[in-house]
């Protein structure tokens, strides 16, 4: 595994960063045999984990003790893998885990999740609203991935694109619109208007060019495979939510996952 201060530089850098064989093989056994042990698709009740001593509580009062053993490996491994702490040193205070879900995505030939940022900006009362309100998540694969067979695509840098945009919005320097989906965000970023102001704010404005050049397919509703992430079972991915991301379409097999969010 990469060193903490390593991950941190590519997460604060790129807002993603990949990491091989976090899971050795009797980890990755366990695991699948938690998450693939029971029918847990996207959604369902069952996708989901206690996270910490209220939640694992809660289990045991409900006799519950299947999903407490199970919630309690799955922290622990948390801890083993040091997560905590990249999230501590990401932030720069202490996160706790908010959730924990794995589950399984069956093959198809649609997108898992088409391209989006998790925490977008637009609610109607901005007062009510927090532009720094984000997550760091932890994906950790169960099955292998590839280009179209379920793998995570993430746009490099637009993490911090997405932060500007929020925080502008925040302080009233552009108008609110919504841009939860990549060509949303793109066009909103596009007109000339905004693109100036943001340009001012910006204190790298290479970086918004090459936003807006690496994000040119959205202009002919295409895809692309640039920013693929082919992994194997066992290997992870964390990225800050507030970067652009998809799921590609799972052709081939089923796709099994673990995730971690803190923040």
């Amino acid at each position: 595994m990469k060193s903490i201060e390593n991950i941190i530089e590519n997460l604060k850098k790129n807002g993603s960063v990949k990491l091989e064989n976090i899971l050795h093989e009797k980890d990755l056994i366990q695991v699948k045999k938690i998450i693939l042990g029971t029918n847990r698709s996207f959604h369902n009740k069952e996708t989901y984990f206690a996270t910490n001593f209220k939640s694992l509580l809660i289990k045991l009062l409900k006799l519950d003790f299947k999903k407490f053993s199970e919630s309690l490996e799955l922290i622990n491994l948390s801890r083993k893998k040091k997560f905590d702490q990249i999230s501590k040193k990401f932030f720069k205070r202490k996160e706790n885990i908010h959730m924990i879900d794995g589950y399984v995505s069956k093959k198809s030939n649609n997108n898992i999740i088409d391209w989006h940022c998790d925490k977008p900006y637009y609610e109607e009362k901005v007062s009510s609203n927090r532009h720094d309100k984000r997550s760091l998540k932890f994906f950790i694969y169960l099955t292998d991935v590839d280009t179209d067979n379920g793998c995570l695509a993430y746009i490099p840098k637009s993490h911090k694109i997405v932060y500007l945009v929020k925080k502008m919005i925040f302080e009233k320097k552009i108008e609110q619109y919504p841009f939860k989906h990549l060509k949303e965000c793109r066009d909103f970023i596009s007109k000339p208007e905004n693109l100036n102001k943001i340009l001012n704010e910006s204190e790298n404005k290479d970086e918004i060019y090459e936003f807006l050049e690496d994000t040119k397919f959205c202009e002919k509703n295409k895809d692309t495979n640039l920013f693929d992430y082919k992994m194997k079972a066992g290997d992870a991915i964390i990225f800050d939510e507030n970067g652009f991301h998809r799921g590609s379409k799972p052709t081939k097999t089923d796709r099994a996952v673990l995730r971690y969010h803190y923040g």
